[in-house]
């Protein structure tokens, strides 16, 4: 088939493994974002694949490991992508409550690696337990990422 009649997905989700399953569980941008949080634990890039990661162990010994594409993988992705003369490039969602992961959708747009050094992450209300009274305990952060783009024309990665 000709390049100029494919349109390439690019994701925005991620899954996580643990040593007790025999599958992997689905995640959102969110859910990704969430399990780092509580877990302690800060995503890194992998420099082998480009894409970030993280893992843990729980109190009973479980180990986890989650893989999944934000924004500087989205840019990277497109990046390798339009040069190769596809129609079109569009974002891959996990499902129909799927919102754009953090960067992804202005990965869809800039030209430059810069624009993806701060990304917002949460946008759901997130609860926790039952009852009526309502109690707001975070606000939305920011998430910051440094890119290193080492010459025009390659990936950018984060450090």
């Amino acid at each position: 088939m000709p390049a100029d009649k494919l349109l390439i997905g690019i994701g925005q989700y991620g899954y996580e493994w643990s040593d007790t399953s025999e599958s992997a569980l689905e995640l959102t941008f969110q859910d990704v974002m969430v399990l780092a949080r509580d877990s302690h634990v800060m995503p890194t890039m992998d420099a082998g694949s480009l894409n970030p990661t993280f893992s843990w162990d729980d109190a009973d010994s479980t180990s986890h490991i989650v893989w999944f594409l934000d924004g500087p993988t989205a840019y990277n992705q497109i990046r390798r992508a339009l040069p190769t003369g596809v129609a079109g490039v569009g974002i891959w969602r996990l499902g129909p409550k799927t919102r754009p992961c953090g960067g992804c959708s202005l990965a869809m747009v800039s030209p430059h690696p810069a624009s993806l050094d701060t990304i917002h992450i949460g946008y759901d209300v997130e609860f926790i337990g039952t009852g009526e009274i309502l109690r707001m305990v975070a606000q939305r952060r920011s998430h910051p990422h440094v890119l290193t783009n080492p010459r025009p024309g390659s990936s950018c990665a984060r450090r």
